[in-house]
């Protein structure tokens, strides 16, 4: 049986931060670049932090294609 400590760490929310909880409906574009204006005007060191890094979205359909569409705009 093999067993990955790291991978295991990862798959726990001891590694996950929340940043804020409000409701946004997710059915657009607009919708997403709302919620993404919201979270990086909330925790601006997240925004300092994408002036660096990469940072990978994760989701269903959705949340993949609108991420796509608003990051092709920039």
């Amino acid at each position: 049986m093999y067993w990955d400590a790291e991978r295991e760490e990862l798959q726990t929310l001891k590694t996950s931060w929340l940043v804020d909880v409000f409701e946004q409906p997710m059915h657009s574009k607009h919708h997403y670049n709302q919620a993404q204006k919201h979270i990086l005007e909330f925790c601006p060191q997240l925004s300092e932090y994408l002036n660096k890094y990469q940072l990978v979205l994760t989701g269903d359909f959705p949340t993949w294609k609108y991420n796509k569409k608003l990051i092709a705009q920039v």
